[in-house]
């Protein structure tokens, strides 16, 4: 099973932080075949099915997916392969930025108004996988 929720950021009188607020929630059961993807392109293949059917969000703001992976990295390494390389040239039309899942926390001087993607890899027995599954 992979998720991800879309979630918006806002300041809010009477609030030091912009508060965080979920605004979609898109989850699907991997086929078979899909569930023996390596973590990688799980996530990948989260974000495009999120992307696909959401892309109204992904026109209107700008994203920032925020996940445990360094997203950044796989989404430009030049010597990707595959399904990898396909998903990649189809997510980086979105401008997508990307953002480490323990940054979160360090909000800074974010815009008016922010649009966050997070992205969660799930198994069928409700376990988390670890970043080496």
């Amino acid at each position: 099973m992979v998720s991800t929720t879309i979630m918006v950021e806002r300041p809010q009188e009477g609030h030091a932080y912009p508060v965080q607020r979920p605004v979609y929630y898109v989850s699907e059961v991997l086929s078979e075949s899909k569930v023996r993807y390596p973590a990688v392109q799980k996530l990948l293949y989260a974000i495009l099915m999120t992307s696909q059917k959401l892309r109204h969000y992904f026109e209107a703001y700008q994203v920032t997916v925020i996940t445990e992976y360094p997203l950044a990295d796989i989404l430009h390494n030049p010597e990707a392969t595959g399904r990898i390389t396909k998903w990649t040239m189809e997510l980086g039309a979105l401008h997508l930025e990307c953002s480490l899942y323990h940054r979160v926390l360090d909000l800074g001087d974010p815009p008016r108004s922010s649009l966050y993607v997070r992205v969660s890899l799930g198994r069928p027995d409700g376990k988390t996988p670890t970043r080496r599954e």
